[in-house]
């Protein structure tokens, strides 16, 4: 976990995935004494995998906007043998997305912001994922009001609404307070997104002043993925390269190509045999 986060208090599950029993439960705390980690007796000859979550909910509340992010993680799948010891690590990222809006300084200025009696159509965001929804205000910007969404696992979409109410009339006289009242005028756009988790998503507004009286939104969203663990197989890319290999016979062979060597030598021969994979594991 990468973030300020009470990681005594995370959940940890040892799962046995093959009858996907709980062979064993507790929190974080309880997996170290001191600075030493604390053994788990498991059934050997079977496969696990270690679940940690942040809460006890195990996953972020559905329909609930949170100001902090919610961290959970698995391990690779692990195989015990029988009077043997194994570890493994978990790496827990952050299940939820993050928005935060930033609004242009002539945002601020064409729109109404702060009109205690019609507070309704003050400048305002809504940005929603699923049932949670979060409206920012003029005084959330510049990125200083940050959101995490939940995601649901069926419409991963982030909704944004901007609505407020508009001087249609010339810039340069609300700026000087010669303000016609009958200009103002009730506007909105709106945006859609595709949003996965650990993504940051900075959404910036602005509009294009034209004298015939209309508004033109200008949406930039940055998005910025972080706390994601990239995983490769190396099985399917080396399998992949089995089947898309050429074959150069001996007399066609470039000179001056690079060539494979290890510790200087090339004229290396290895022989693969069933003695270099473990059939518990299946792996070489």
């Amino acid at each position: 976990v990468t973030r300020a986060t009470a990681i005594e208090d995370f959940v940890i599950k040892v799962i046995n995935t093959k009858t996907s029993n709980e062979a064993w439960v507790g929190k974080y705390s309880d997996l170290r004494n001191g600075n030493a980690p604390v053994n788990i007796e498991l059934e050997g000859r079977e496969n696990y995998k270690v679940y940690a979550y942040q809460t006890e909910d195990m996953v972020p509340v559905a329909g609930e906007v949170s100001d902090e992010p919610y961290y959970t993680g698995v391990s690779s799948e692990v195989y015990v043998e029988p009077n043997k010891s194994v570890s493994t690590s978990v790496v827990c990222t952050m299940a939820n997305v993050k928005a935060s809006v930033e609004l242009s300084a002539d945002m601020k200025t064409s729109f109404k912001t702060f009109d205690s009696d019609n507070a309704d159509k003050n400048l305002k965001t809504e940005v929603s994922v699923g049932a949670a929804s979060y409206t920012f205000t003029a005084d959330d910007t510049h990125n200083t009001t940050q959101k995490y969404f939940p995601l649901t696992g069926e419409d991963n979409t982030m909704n944004i609404v901007l609505s407020g109410t508009y001087y249609t009339g010339r810039f340069e006289d609300l700026l000087k307070g010669d303000v016609d009242e009958s200009l103002w005028k009730e506007v909105s756009m709106n945006k859609t997104l595709s949003v996965r988790a650990a993504q940051w998503h900075k959404i910036s507004i602005d509009i294009d002043h034209n004298t015939a009286g209309n508004v033109e939104f200008s949406f930039t969203i940055q998005s910025y993925t972080y706390d994601d663990e990239i995983e490769v197989d190396v099985v399917t890319l080396y399998e992949s390269a089995l089947l898309a290999e050429e074959t150069i016979l001996d007399d066609e062979l470039d000179l001056t190509a690079p060539i494979i060597s290890i510790d200087g030598r090339r004229d290396l021969n290895y022989t693969v045999n069933a003695s270099m994979i473990d059939p518990d594991t299946e792996s070489w």
